[in-house]
């Protein structure tokens, strides 16, 4: 029966697919009778509108089509589009469709048009590269990124996302769109139909991005100043521990020893007195002296165990700066990359809504909780709001569907929505999911879906995972639609199957340890806080993760009556990987999970110990490759690699660089000597070879940066080089670190925009040098030894300027003053921002204190 049921359905199917191929040739003047003769291989345009075709049929029959247009079907899924070799504009307007894909052999293609419809991603499009327009207008995509993924498309020309008749995608409303678009896609004529061919447009949109990124570099290179201190400041610390218990140690066996002295030297010692038998005193003596060796021997190993005790609170304490630096360095950079789309504020005491979440928090926190743990309060240390405009619209346009329903109506009966609304709590497993990289990814793009989690809680004990409590720890608090809420009816899994029409579940928490509950079965004299738990504690459960917003991060510390010795824990955590001994097809087809070499794209072999890169030269499609941290002294089998865009190979025994056609280049901490034949990098954008035994960068010496005529950005901080000079090039280069070395001989990077020079040993700058780099707006010269403000003045576009570290900037109470005086374009110094009205005021304060005083010139 079930055959003949599939039998039936085939030939339904079958005859409906009939009916709409004949409707397409009538439509478009095609005889339906004479297509199988091959009538179809001389059309070259077909379109059809509003029929309602369920998906794209019969194009084999048409090999010659250059033209499709389909408007206002019912069409879900691009497909039977492989015939069409030779198509150039394809139209799928106004249907159902919710993916990009089916244009595999459409290479040909010139004009796309998918407006109004259900796509989220751009995807499956880069190898287009006749593609000149983009129409996706009214869709459902959200994601910034998926504009830069359109820099692949080199002849694009036309691009929408908005139009006054269709309607914006959720991207094209968010700050910064439109500035986004003409940095990464520079050759757009048109964007959203209004023309952008003027150059001044694309020349602001630069030049505000390079701003953005000067001040984001200023940000974080500022938070590693802060964090380099506070590492000197814990290191002197734990030396003045130690050297302080050294001491104290010293003189303690000082002391002893100057008692026994005294004890053998005086005759009329009381052992000597009370002891007639000499050689029962010796005997009284040996003990005496054992008792006192083994005193000292305990007292040794406490010297020991409080020395180790140190190191390992100094370990911690630098760990724990360490993760926030780099939590910091993380919103920074999303901040950035986001377009300023999600952004994080640090809040204070004073702001409105700081003292709210703190009082939210403290009031959900029960001490009975923590009995066990000796745990009496927790600390807040700092909150941070959270402002994700990606996240919020997309809560924001939910919101409204679900207000729509009948049973929300019913709840609310014309009141508030704001009463179903809640703040929860969000807190993580680190050894689950993306670990401790978990929360800035909940930021960034929302939480998973609530199968993901459904999946974990089948296949972990949660109990167990927070069986160890961190005395420190961060949670999210996130605002919740929690809709139509139902109770937890037994401990069964929870699913939505279960629990039909409601939008969340709640399972009340039990308080038997809490002491200002009835029937409690602790004293409340056995704590010495009280808990200010007085509302219901609930875990929740909601379906849509959607209707989850983050909004806050609180970073807190358990308070602890006695705290737990975290130092005599003897054991430790020695995570291996399986490391591969030599690489073959089967183990990269494992650990990229393609069906074939050719097909992947990116490959990470970190750690391996790796010396050769065997089959990795059969990857014909490969773009990106991490081989860092293996024994790796060559890089030619992978030399004739054209497609390959980065390369991470620092951390390896490399001797030379030969024939590399990439765009990215590290080659940190190679302990190279000297780098040949660069001149093959054509395509070369961003070089760095930090950390290594460098000594001149000359064009003399063979290194070719002559023919890198791309590059944008080169970084050789900390080597030995004395000499940069290109005889009569001139370098196209807007970033250049070069930190921690003896630099002379700028004056052929013409074209510099951002320069480093910190930690050398400058006294002066050389006024001609600077005068020509009339394009620098960006200038670090912390921790050098300059005196005198000569060599800066004539920077006329410089607008951050670093130069803490030098006797300049301490030696002088009105060190400040004179330089926003004398250099009126600045827009922040050493860190801290100058506004227009600061500006003016440290003018005319410092002009009299000028005139009086000669300043800060030589």
């Amino acid at each position: 029966m079930k055959n003949a049921k599939e039998g039936k359905s085939d030939d339904s199917s079958s005859e409906e697919d009939e009916e709409s191929l004949k409707e397409l040739c009538t439509v478009n003047g095609v005889k339906f009778d004479k297509l199988q003769k091959g009538s179809g291989k001389n059309v070259t345009s077909l379109e059809m509108f509003f029929s309602g075709f369920p998906k794209i049929i019969g194009m084999e029959c048409f090999p010659s089509l250059q033209s499709l247009t389909l408007m206002g079907q019912a069409i879900t899924e691009l497909e039977n589009l492989e015939h069409l070799p030779n198509l150039t504009e394809l139209c799928v307007s106004e249907c159902k469709l919710s993916k990009i894909s089916g244009l595999t052999e459409c290479k040909q293609l010139k004009r796309l048009l998918l407006y109004d419809n259900k796509i989220s991603k751009i995807e499956n499009i880069s190898h287009l590269d006749q593609l000149g327009v983009l129409w996706l207008n009214n869709n459902c995509i959200s994601e910034i990124e998926d504009l830069t993924n359109l820099s692949q498309l080199p002849c694009l020309e036309s691009l929408s996302f908005k139009d006054p008749i269709y309607g914006p995608n959720p991207v094209a409303l968010l700050c910064n769109y439109s500035t986004h678009l003409l940095f990464h896609l520079p050759h757009l004529r048109r964007i959203d139909s209004c023309s952008v061919e003027n150059s001044t447009l694309k020349e602001l949109a630069e030049a505000t991005v390079c701003k953005k990124k000067m001040y984001y570099n200023m940000r974080v290179k500022t938070l590693q100043r802060n964090k380099s201190d506070l590492m000197c400041r814990l290191e002197t610390e734990k030396a003045a521990l130690q050297s302080n218990a050294k001491k104290r140690m010293r003189k303690l066996y000082s002391a002893v020893k100057d008692i026994e002295r005294e004890v053998e030297e005086d005759p009329e010692s009381p052992s000597f007195k009370e002891n007639k038998n000499p050689i029962s005193s010796v005997t009284g003596d040996k003990e005496e002296n054992k008792t006192k060796e083994e005193d000292l021997a305990t007292i040794a190993a406490n010297a020991v165990m409080y020395s180790e005790k140190i190191d390992k609170c100094h370990q911690e304490s630098c760990e724990q700066v360490n993760n926030v630096s780099e939590s910091t360095v993380q919103r920074l950079l999303l901040e950035l990359e986001t377009g300023g789309n999600v952004r994080f504020e640090d809040g204070k005491p004073t702001d409105p809504w700081y003292k709210s979440c703190q009082e939210l928090v403290l009031s959900r926190f029960c001490v009975g909780d923590y009995m066990g743990c000796g745990i009496s309060g927790i600390k807040i240390h700092r909150i941070t709001r959270v402002h994700n405009r990606i996240l919020r619209m997309r809560f924001d346009n939910k919101l409204d569907e679900i207000m729509e329903r009948e049973d929300i109506n019913e709840l609310t009966k014309g009141r508030s929505y704001k009463r179903l609304l809640e703040y929860l709590f969000f807190m993580w497993d680190p050894s689950l999911l993306d670990g401790n990289s978990e929360p800035i990814r909940v930021l960034e793009e929302g939480f998973r879906p609530a199968l993901v989690y459904e999946t974990i809680m089948n296949t972990t004990n949660f109990e167990y995972s927070f069986k160890f409590i961190l005395f420190l720890g961060q949670l999210i608090v996130s605002k919740v639609f929690v809709g139509n809420a139902a109770p937890v009816k037994s401990d069964n899994k929870i699913k939505r199957a279960i629990y039909r029409g409601a939008d969340s579940v709640f399972r009340t928490r039990k308080h038997e340890n809490c002491p200002k509950r009835c029937g409690s079965t602790v004293k409340r004299t056995l704590v010495d806080s009280d808990c200010d738990c007085n509302a219901r504690q609930c875990a929740w459960y909601v379906f849509d993760h959607v209707m989850v917003l983050p909004e806050y991060v609180v970073d807190f510390e358990y308070i602890t009556k006695v705290k737990k010795n975290r130092f005599d824990s003897s054991s430790s955590l020695n995570r291996s990987q399986t490391a591969f001994i030599a690489l073959t097809e089967e183990l990269l087809l494992k650990k990229s999970k393609a069906e074939s070499l050719e097909l992947i794209t990116v490959l990470n072999l970190h750690g391996n110990g790796l010396s050769r890169l065997q089959h990795v030269a059969c990857m014909t499609s490969l773009k990106k490759l991490t081989v860092c941290f293996n024994e790796l002294t060559r890089l030619d089998e992978i030399s004739h690699m054209i497609f390959l865009e980065y390369l991470d190979a620092s951390f390896n025994k490399i001797t030379t660089l030969e024939g590399l056609k990439v765009t990215t280049v590290n080659l940190d901490d190679q302990r190279l000597g000297k780098i040949a034949n660069m001149e093959q990098l054509v395509n070369l954008k961003w070089a760095s070879f930090n950390n290594n035994d460098l000594t001149k960068i000359e064009a003399s010496e063979n290194l070719g940066l002559d023919c890198c005529v791309h590059l944008e950005e080169l970084s050789i901080e900390n080597n030995c080089i004395s000499k940069f000079d290109g005889k009569n090039q001139s370098y196209t280069v807007t970033f250049f670190f070069c930190c921690f070395l003896y630099v002379t001989g700028l004056g052929k990077l013409f074209k510099l925009q951002w320069l480093s020079l910190s930690g050398n040993n400058l006294a002066t700058l050389d006024t001609g040098v600077l005068e020509k780099l009339s394009d620098l707006k960006y200038l670090s010269v912390e921790n050098n030894c300059l005196t005198y403000l000569r060599g800066l003045q004539p920077i006329p576009n410089l607008l951050i300027l670093d130069l803490c570290g030098n006797p300049l900037a301490s030696a002088d109470q009105h060190y400040r003053l004179f330089v926003v005086y004398h250099m009126t374009s600045l827009k922040a110094l050493d860190g801290i921002a100058v506004s227009s009205g600061t500006a003016r005021k440290h003018q005319k304060a410092a002009k009299p204190k000028i005139c009086l005083e000669g300043g800060l010139l030589p």
